[in-house]
């Protein structure tokens, strides 16, 4: 098994502005050569905002929006060595930058709909 943990570094005000949330080239570089050396491949994305992955998300068996949980990360091992998975998101997650904002109603498809994920686990 392998997990790759990666995405935006943490940021205030202006300095996480982006124009595209794209996933980044490195990010997706270190998540294509873990999940190819594996069986098993998990992502774990660190964000402060949905960010364009929808061509990542085949590459691996499961993907988990951690956003940013600080310097504290004990909840999300705990997730993945025993304690399980619950959750739901609490914003529509954009299939591209074009589909921001993705309300509900509005007609745009988003990668994964408000309230998406798992519970119980």
């Amino acid at each position: 098994m392998g997990i790759w943990v990666g995405g935006e570094t943490p940021y205030a005000e202006g300095k996480g502005d982006s124009s595209t949330l794209a996933f980044g080239n490195d990010n997706s570089s270190q998540l294509s050569d873990i999940c190819a050396r594996v069986t098993v491949c998990i992502a774990i994305l660190y964000s402060g905002r949905p960010g364009v992955i929808a061509d990542q998300v085949p590459k691996a068996a499961a993907f988990v929006a951690a956003w940013l949980p600080g310097t504290e990360a004990q909840g999300i091992t705990d997730a993945l060595f025993g304690a399980g998975f619950t959750g739901k998101l609490p914003v529509s997650w954009p299939t591209a930058v074009t589909d921001e904002p993705v309300n509900s109603g509005d007609g745009k498809m988003p990668l994964y709909p408000l309230g998406y994920g798992i519970s119980p686990y």
